[in-house]
């Protein structure tokens, strides 16, 4: 993730909360370009076949499903990941991750 650093000395509190805040911010977007911007270069791409994007099996492909996710892992809480699904030019899903232990 852009702009933190992975070794930070003293109390990580406040790093959880920068995180969290420049993570608000990305979330509220719906612009791809915003995110790169923000976040940086995704850790992780991964892209949806196109018969996962059709709601049943007589449609066409639903721009509404994402063809491609981006993750960022937390550089504070590796257990933390978030999503970002985008179809076209446009984020259409967002979520956060918790991986269990």
């Amino acid at each position: 993730m852009k702009g933190f650093s992975k070794n930070v000395d003293g109390p990580k509190g406040p790093w959880y909360k920068k995180v969290n805040e420049v993570v608000s911010k990305a979330m509220q977007s719906n612009d791809p370009a915003f995110i790169i911007e923000l976040l940086g270069e995704p850790n992780l791409i991964e892209k949806v076949e196109e018969e996962d994007r059709i709601p049943d099996g007589n449609s066409e492909v639903d721009p509404r499903y994402p063809e491609v996710y981006w993750s960022y892992f937390d550089p504070y809480r590796p257990r933390k990941m978030y999503k970002f699904g985008i179809s076209g030019n446009t984020i259409v899903e967002r979520s956060h991750v918790t991986k269990s232990i």
